[in-house]
């Protein structure tokens, strides 16, 4: 007789899942692509699906961070599988393509398929998601607006006890309709930023979260993990860690490997404004360091900006400038009295920013 106490169970864990999802991808990307998708590899697929609700849900994550997917997991992901179609064609008429196009064709086909297949998952969440230098502002179910900054990526998940909403990349401004039955909870690599009938922007770059208070109040709370709910984001540890109320004008940035760490601070009306400028088609700097001001305009622009002087980095400017228009910067950094000299490279889509030889 088999000794159960031998047996070893593996935990299902959402890093195993992630793991998974990705194998899937990558799986069915190269057979789509090359039209050797058996039903065999399709059965398995689908057995995988129905095996955990977790997996269609990781999988839709998955796919809409995979490298240069944004629009096509949007168009996927919020439309019928019989509006596909016409949604691929508006996206290719408005030049949004970014991967080969018999990539696309296959991604948008398989969900088309998926969604047919199972319809239960395609109101389940919603994404929105905004390539480098593409701002866009939604207005959810509730009346809340969400304003997304440059390659940012949200997934809303709206349930009746909860309006969730998770950062997964970049910046984005909400301005929440209140609703003490529904709190409004913003979720980012482990944090949770409950809002209080509140104007505030969330920030999450590969090592920091941000939170800036413009109106209201947040609560800012570190979770030790979260999973992907049905419609609620999920608490795998329900127990709070730590909470932090935060108020207008102030700002609340974490490390997010360390969430014990939080530095709280108090900014003037003017900084306040200046961070939320973007909003606004703007980017406004007052007293930054050059390291500082190409490193923002940076999010922006396909273009990279090397600074080739290591001295240069701490040279103070200050500007306004309009989104998008990176040359416009540049010419000002260039007379700007500092001595510092600007070399385009438009073949390699480079610009080097050195002391001027002259």
């Amino acid at each position: 007789m088999e000794n159960q106490s031998n047996k070893v169970v593996p935990l299902r864990t959402l890093e195993v899942i992630r793991e998974e999802a990705a194998g899937w991808l990558v799986k069915l990307d190269g057979r789509l692509d090359s039209g050797s998708l058996s039903p065999g590899d399709l059965s398995s697929f689908k057995d995988w699906l129905s095996q955990d609700p977790r997996h269609g849900k990781m999988l839709k994550r998955q796919l809409a961070v995979w490298s240069d997917m944004d629009v096509f997991a949007k168009a996927a992901l919020d439309t019928k599988a019989h509006h596909i179609g016409i949604r691929w064609g508006k996206i290719l008429k408005a030049r949004m393509v970014s991967i080969p196009l018999a990539t696309a064709c296959s991604f948008l086909f398989f969900w088309g398929a998926w969604l047919l297949v199972f319809p239960d998952l395609e109101n389940d969440s919603q994404l929105y998601a905004t390539n480098i230098g593409v701002q866009r502002v939604e207005e959810l179910s509730d009346g809340s607006v969400a304003h997304l900054n440059t390659d940012s990526l949200i997934e809303i998940n709206y349930s009746e006890n909860e309006r969730a909403v998770e950062l997964l990349r970049g910046e984005a401004m909400f301005d929440v309709f209140h609703d003490p039955d529904r709190p409004f909870v913003v979720y980012a690599a482990g944090n949770a930023v409950q809002a209080v009938g509140t104007r505030f922007l969330v920030r999450l770059t590969s090592n920091k979260i941000r939170v800036t208070v413009a109106e209201g109040q947040v609560r800012l709370s570190s979770q030790s993990d979260y999973g992907i709910g049905a419609g609620v984001m999920a608490s795998a540890e329900p127990a709070v860690q730590e909470v932090i109320l935060l108020s207008q004008g102030q700002v609340a940035e974490r490390d997010v490997q360390d969430v014990e760490e939080t530095l709280l601070s108090d900014i003037a009306e003017e900084e306040i404004q200046r961070r939320f400028s973007w909003t606004d088609g703007r980017l406004i700097f007052e007293d930054e360091s050059l390291e500082t001001i190409i490193s923002e305009v940076s999010r922006y622009t396909s273009v990279r900006v090397v600074i080739s002087d290591s001295e240069l980095r701490e040279i103070r400017l200050s500007g306004r400038f309009q989104i998008g228009d990176t040359e416009a910067l540049l010419e000002a950094i260039e007379i700007s009295g500092q001595g510092i000299q600007v070399n385009r490279n438009a073949e390699e889509n480079m610009v080097y920013i050195s002391k001027n030889s002259g």
